[in-house]
């Protein structure tokens, strides 16, 4: 594996912006409370920023994101967390950034066997997904102090922080070990993945009870976290947005999926381009209407980076 390549793909992933842009968003943006939300030993705590707008809406609503970077690198401070704060912010959301545990970043794939590649990969994403856990349980147990609603929050995130909250979401309503740290009963108001996919063993992909109302944004070509299915070794399968809005159509769950024509994985970084799509989602769940839209989007003033036309191959395997 070109090891040089990995890290520059993956910085690619993390943010197209450059470090001046970073220091530009946390000049707009208001000091967060930075609490660790989880501890995994002396040399390992896990924490997340929380943001309060200037004008905060009625209700409310927080939204939980997560940063991409294939599990390898990233932070909550990146400079596309912030920009994605900073859109969050500007709607009246209270914003929760918040780090995850990346497991990639722990893995030799000079070592890894090509028949156990996807095991990997799992550790990585239940990995992520218990701190998602937690760290929604803490917004939840410390909620009357925050000032926010347990019932109220929205799960987002890019890329990698994608596949982690509707991965999350998938392991809640099958009642999974990976989970075990969210509160009894808890459900997302809503999921909002930009990217995002969720990976099942020996190809299942069911829901035992009902996810919470989900927003796919997802590039029709993207090969990094495929639109469609990706079939991995011993009949594992990371099933992407188009897969997803699927499965939820045959059950009549509401979803919408906006399916960007043409575009790869870039649209991992579309979430301060769409917020206005993301906002109307979350208004119409809050007003308890299930709704089910299915657009195909075609804008040439979105922005285009060319690591968002690479594989899965091309970040981890070459």
């Amino acid at each position: 594996m070109k090891k040089w390549l990995l890290i520059l793909m993956a910085v690619a992933l993390l943010s197209p912006l450059s470090a001046q842009k970073k220091a530009e968003f946390s000049q707009q943006l208001p000091p967060p409370k930075t609490v660790t939300f989880v501890n995994w030993g002396d040399t390992m705590p896990v924490r997340m920023d929380i943001y309060y707008p200037e004008h905060r809406r009625p209700d409310s609503t927080t939204v939980l994101y997560l940063f991409g970077g294939g599990f390898i690198l990233g932070a909550r401070d990146s400079a596309s967390s912030l920009e994605a704060v900073k859109a969050l912010l500007d709607e009246g959301f209270v914003a929760v950034s918040a780090d995850y545990r990346l497991g990639i970043s722990m893995v030799n794939f000079d070592t890894v066997k090509l028949f156990s590649v996807s095991k990997p990969f799992y550790y990585a994403i239940d990995m992520a997904v218990e701190d998602c856990c937690h760290a929604v349980s803490y917004l939840c147990s410390h909620s009357q102090e925050l000032g926010i609603r347990a019932d109220r929050i929205v799960l987002t995130g890019s890329s990698a922080g994608a596949i982690t909250v509707v991965q999350t979401d998938y392991y809640r309503c099958n009642n999974m070990r990976q989970v075990s740290a969210l509160p009894q009963g808890w459900k997302p108001l809503a999921v909002v993945p930009y990217s995002g996919a969720v990976f099942c063993k020996k190809g299942h992909l069911q829901y035992a009870t009902p996810p919470a109302p989900t927003c796919f944004f997802h590039g029709t070509s993207d090969r990094i976290v495929n639109y469609n299915k990706f079939r991995s070794t011993g009949r594992n399968v990371l099933y992407g947005g188009n897969q997803l809005a699927r499965r939820f159509q045959e059950n009549s769950y509401p979803y919408w999926i906006l399916r960007f024509k043409d575009r790869g994985h870039e649209v991992a970084a579309y979430l301060p381009y769409t917020i206005q799509e993301f906002t109307t989602f979350v208004d119409m769940v809050l007003d308890g209407r299930e709704t089910f839209y299915d657009a195909t989007c075609i804008d040439a003033h979105l922005p285009r980076w060319k690591w968002a036309d690479a594989t899965l191959f091309d970040l981890y395997l070459k």
